[in-house]
């Protein structure tokens, strides 16, 4: 006897949700009939986000708000802006809704213990060491590489290119933006914000943006 196929849905049909949504679509090709899941379209609260995009994509379903989800739903918070990611996930969540983690297949998760959240997103050639934790709805942009004993919370999002250092500790909803570095055993405290290219030596406190090498406050 079959077993139906688990539908995803990617929350937000923004660029970012467009993205995650063709690297689910990859997936799914490489995995063939033995993928649990096949891709359904978008939750999006701007019916028209689309109608400039290929007609031959995944629809919009409904928006966020209205949608109640069945049994077998499978979901992917695709929102750009943590705290937005955050607030969108939890009011699927508290539906009831079920979130999953993807992978790339071509990304490496190279050592034994990896703990990955629920919709956590390993982009494109990833590199993950071992004992690494991936909080809940944190996304790994492509070619990042994250190094043994790291802990990143949730809803962060790691930009293309970056490297995290062994041991180093990323909050939740924090932003590394692409080709940055944070050096083993640095902390990047809740919400903080590290620009492109910049050197993470040691701390970033709480909410703060730092940028350069090495990182410093961005001044208002």
């Amino acid at each position: 006897m079959s077993t139906a196929k688990q539908r995803l849905i990617i929350i937000s049909a923004g660029s970012f949700g467009r993205e995650i949504c063709a690297m689910a679509w990859a997936i799914q090709s490489a995995l063939g009939p033995s993928c649990p899941w096949q891709v359904t379209g978008f939750l999006d609260d701007r019916p028209s986000i689309l109608d400039s995009k290929d007609p031959t994509g995944a629809p919009i379903l409904a928006s966020p708000e209205t949608y109640q989800p069945s049994d077998h739903d499978r979901f992917i918070c695709a929102v750009g802006d943590p705290q937005r990611r955050q607030h969108y996930a939890q009011l699927i969540t508290d539906k009831g809704g079920q979130f999953i983690p993807l992978t790339w297949p071509d990304s490496l998760l190279a050592g034994h213990g990896a703990r990955r959240g629920a919709g956590s997103v390993v982009g494109p050639f990833c590199l993950i060491s071992s004992d690494v934790t991936l909080g809940a709805h944190t996304m790994i942009v492509a070619h990042a590489t994250i190094g043994h004993d790291v802990t990143i919370g949730t809803c962060a999002h790691i930009g293309a290119y970056a490297f995290v250092g062994g041991g180093a500790v990323i909050g939740d909803r924090v932003t590394i933006h692409p080709h940055a570095c944070i050096l083993p055993g640095a902390v990047v405290e809740d919400d903080a914000t590290v620009g492109a290219g910049s050197v993470v030596l040691k701390r970033v406190p709480r909410g703060q943006t730092v940028f350069g090498v090495p990182a410093l406050p961005v001044k208002a």
